[in-house]
This record gives structure tokens, C-alpha cells and sequence, in this order.
């Protein structure tokens, strides 16, 4: 099994009482007046994270398609010389 499976696995055992308590804890460590700082934090990153992960996504589609655009111009020049000495 991989760790995103066993992740998986873990969330999907964790019910609604465990997580009141993991909030519970979370408010008791940082306050009320430092929660909505440590939630715009939290979302600051994952909208940081989403928006590299699509620009990983579109340099490998860029990076894909400049290598099939190579692949396929061999291989009309391959045709090309194959026509011209037949």
C-alpha cells in the first residue's frame, strides 16, 4: 500500500467527535482573535499550492506538446526525404 492510500484510510476513520475535539484543541492553543489570522494563513497557502501546481501542470503540457510538435516534424522530414528518393 502507498502512503496516500494509508492517508485515505486514516481520514476516513475519523469521525465528527474527533474532529470537535482537534478544533477544540486548535482554539484552546491559539484564541479567538488569532483563528481568523491562522485561517487566511492556511488559505494564502493553498491557493499558493493550487496555483503552482497548475503552473507545474501547463510547463509539462507546453513541454509535451513542443515534443510532439519535434516528433512529428522528424518524422514529416523522414516522409519527405523517403518521397524524394523513391
Amino acid at each position: 500500500m502507498d502512503i496516500a492510500t494509508n492517508m485515505l484510510a486514516f481520514f476516513q476513520r475519523i469521525g465528527w467527535l474527533e474532529i470537535l475535539v482537534i478544533l477544540l484543541a486548535i482554539l484552546l492553543l491559539f484564541g479567538g482573535r488569532k483563528l481568523p489570522e491562522l485561517a487566511r494563513g492556511l488559505a494564502r497557502g493553498i491557493k499558493s499550492f493550487r496555483k503552482e501546481m497548475k503552473s507545474v501542470g501547463d510547463e509539462m503540457r507546453d513541454a509535451m506538446s513542443a515534443e510532439d510538435d519535434a516528433y512529428d516534424s522528424t518524422e514529416d522530414s523522414q516522409n519527405d526525404d523517403s518521397a524524394k528518393n523513391a
